[in-house]
């Protein structure tokens, strides 16, 4: 499975998180970054299937950026996830819908 996600990368195929949400405890899915950063797929690459491709292929046009008129959630870690995907899994701050639903800033 591994080597299919390199070789799809690398052929151009859009790649896209998602979930069945049986396989590995809900809320846990960040691990999956260091996973495919393991395998050499660039960290941009690997957000970019999380936010704006998982969006595209579901159709919902109008999310997984942040842009006037879309609807985006965002999240604040400490850290580069760019250069150290471990910090995806270590959320600061979490805004779903313009609601701040976890606060880990604020003593």
């Amino acid at each position: 499975m591994r080597e299919s996600v390199v070789k799809a990368h690398k052929a151009g195929v859009k790649l896209a998180y998602g979930t069945d949400a049986g396989v590995f405890e809900h809320g846990s899915n960040a691990r999956e970054f260091v996973s495919l950063t393991a395998l050499g797929i660039p960290a941009m690459d690997v957000i970019v299937a999380a936010t704006r491709n998982a969006a595209d292929l579901l159709g919902l046009r109008d999310l997984g950026q942040i842009k006037v008129g879309f609807i985006a959630d965002l999240v604040v870690v400490d850290g580069d996830p760019l250069l150290d995907a471990h910090a995806l899994e270590r959320p600061l701050l979490v805004i779903q819908s313009g609601t701040i639903v976890r606060d880990n800033l604020t003593p």
